[in-house]
């Protein structure tokens, strides 16, 4: 690939620096902004989400305590007469739809 000087024949050549990339033009917007308020971005997000992550960590949780329990002893883990399925399984979908909602509503959604 040949380089096409940007000056006409004749004429001498310019020495003006290259438009800037794109690239380059989203670093420096990078670098303008201010890391105090991307840690206030983030902690925001993360008090909106923890409840939410919470639910869904327990429900995880519960199911390999389940599968475990299960494995070891060859007995279905119960809670009373309540497989212990029927409270992660509820449990997983409302933090799904929880954590879906809060995140919805911080673009706009």
């Amino acid at each position: 690939m040949a380089f096409a000087p940007s000056s006409p024949p004749g004429q001498p050549l310019s020495l003006d620096p290259p438009p800037p990339s794109a690239g380059a033009v989203l670093l420096a917007r990078a670098k303008s902004v201010d890391p105090a308020e991307v840690a206030r971005n983030v902690a925001e997000v993360g008090n909106r989400t923890s409840t939410a992550l919470v639910m869904l960590g327990g429900a995880i949780l519960l199911t390999i305590l389940d599968l475990v329990y299960a494995r070891v002893t060859g007995e279905r883990f119960t809670i009373g007469a309540i497989r212990v399925i029927w409270i992660s399984g509820p449990l997983a979908l409302v933090g799904a739809a929880v954590l879906g909602v809060r995140l919805l509503k911080e673009h706009g959604g």
